[in-house]
């Protein structure tokens, strides 16, 4: 029997049924990962990390904690004020990241609660309730989550962000 896959692309096909899952997983890291002389990791040897040791097999899906803590680092400076960086080379997926580091931040310094799970879906709704318009680009509008915000929304925001912060830097954003 032949699997429809083979018919799909000029990939690899995938046949397995045993151990289907660590199997399709490891298909979809071959088709879709870049290649390693576009990341740089060709040099590092086959298996290894950065640092030479054994890196693991499979890419394991950072915790929903984790995944905020890398965000809210990427705009947290040494001194802990929270800053948007330069934009220019980040990814899409990066950009997001930052918009949501950069209002879990906010909220989290705001409510005084640094567990605090940041309102997004309600920042569409409440918006003129949680955050001032003096912050926010004019008729900004948010989609809530900014893994729901479009493209140019999550630019639009961050432009806007760093703007601001050039001419106001003691008051660059606050949930209200």
């Amino acid at each position: 029997m032949t699997s429809i896959l083979t018919y799909i692309g000029d990939g690899p096909t995938f046949n397995s049924v045993e151990e289907a899952q660590g199997a399709f997983d490891q298909f979809l890291l071959n088709c879709f990962d870049p290649p390693k002389e576009a990341t740089g990791e060709a040099e590092k040897g086959e298996g290894q990390s950065g640092d030479g040791s054994a890196a693991p097999k499979g890419k394991r899906k950072k915790s929903r904690n984790e995944s905020r803590e890398d965000a809210m680092k990427m705009v947290t400076k040494a001194d802990g004020t929270i800053w948007i960086l330069e934009l220019k080379g980040l990814k899409w997926l990066q950009m997001q990241d930052m918009v949501r580091g950069f209002l879990t931040a906010h909220y989290h310094r705001g409510c005084g609660n640094p567990k605090a799970s940041t309102p997004f879906k309600g920042l569409s709704r409440y918006q003129g309730d949680l955050v001032s318009k003096s912050h926010l680009p004019k008729e900004f509008k948010f989609g809530g989550d900014p893994s729901h915000m479009t493209k140019e929304q999550v630019v639009q925001f961050l432009q806007f962000i760093q703007m601001w912060q050039a001419k106001y830097p003691k008051d660059v954003f606050e949930f209200q």
